[in-house]
């Protein structure tokens, strides 16, 4: 129903895919929107942690979805 099959991560125990973080946002974020952002600002890394708590990798939204 979701794309994939029931068990499409059984005995998967960690999750190889990345999510965004406070020391990996670079890969994330483009450079040239990034240009008048102060990233050691404490409102720019809440707003990283929060990108990272409601974003879902695949095995994460396939547990979900389960």
């Amino acid at each position: 129903m979701y794309g994939k099959p029931w068990n499409a991560y059984q005995g998967q125990v960690f999750d190889d895919q990345e999510k965004i973080t406070e020391y990996n946002y670079e890969e994330f974020i483009p450079k040239h929107l990034l240009k008048g952002v102060d990233t050691n600002s404490t409102s720019f890394k809440t707003q990283i942690k929060m990108a990272n708590y409601h974003s879902k990798t695949d095995m994460e939204q396939h547990k979900a979805n389960q």
